[in-house]
């Protein structure tokens, strides 16, 4: 018997309607820390409005992320499709363009041994008229064992923009702009305004006994440009 094929630590899954990127951590790695990044279209079947949606595992569990399960509860599916319940921005108050006319593309992508990469262009997902630019960057550096979300926008006339993060772990605020989450801490990092934070657990049913909790990271007040950037840390596993 040959030796094994070698598994790639990151490998994106690219076509004309998706880009798909998995970033695993090192395989010596004792508490592996990885990530899952999604553009494509939301008109597949069975599918979310969930352009820019990830999940980030720690260990053997997801510690955030895109809360979907397999099974939903009919009363609140709806509510469960829409982007509001993914971890992803949400500019001028308007959530994801539902069908194929929200959609989103991979815009650059590298890889390294250390250090994968993903942007995507995410601004074909929302139809807000000002919105001149919307784009997310997906960093996972293995060496430095972080995971970096940054999303850059620009708009033609001031409008509220906020991000937020999605799972079933309850946030915890450490600092003015550090959080710990599940296992992971979160520092939060914003050019263009202040920012203030907001939790809620949304009202949709699923199949975890657990609700839905997002956490919204937003400026404080209207702007015409800027960027939200979270470093996200394994702390314990």
């Amino acid at each position: 018997m040959g030796a094994p094929e070698k598994v790639p630590n990151a490998f994106l899954v690219s076509g004309q309607d998706c880009g798909v990127l998995v970033s695993r951590d090192v395989p010596e790695s004792k508490v592996p820390f990885s990530l899952a990044i999604k553009d494509g279209n939301n008109g597949e079947g069975h599918g979310h409005d969930d352009c820019g949606s990830y999940c980030i595992a720690l260990k053997d569990r997801m510690v955030f992320g895109d809360p979907g399960v397999p099974v939903y509860f009919h009363a609140t599916q709806k509510k469960a499709n829409l982007s509001y319940a993914h971890p992803v921005p949400y500019p001028a108050g308007t959530m994801q363009t539902s069908g194929s006319k929200g959609f989103s593309r991979v815009i650059a992508f590298e890889d390294g041994k250390n250090v994968t990469s993903i942007t995507y262009d995410l601004k074909p997902s929302y139809k807000v008229p000002s919105l001149r630019k919307l784009t997310r960057a997906a960093v996972h550096d293995r060496k430095a064992r972080k995971i970096t979300i940054t999303d850059s926008f620009e708009f033609s006339r001031p409008e509220t923009f906020e991000t937020a993060l999605t799972g079933y772990a309850e946030p915890k605020q450490l600092s003015d702009r550090v959080w710990q989450i599940g296992g992971t801490r979160i520092e939060f990092f914003a050019k263009g305004g202040g920012i203030e934070f907001k939790t809620e657990k949304l009202d949709i049913l699923m199949r975890s006994s657990k609700p839905i909790i997002r956490l919204a990271c937003r400026f404080k007040g209207k702007v015409k440009s800027g960027e939200i950037s979270y470093v996200i840390i394994p702390v314990s596993a």
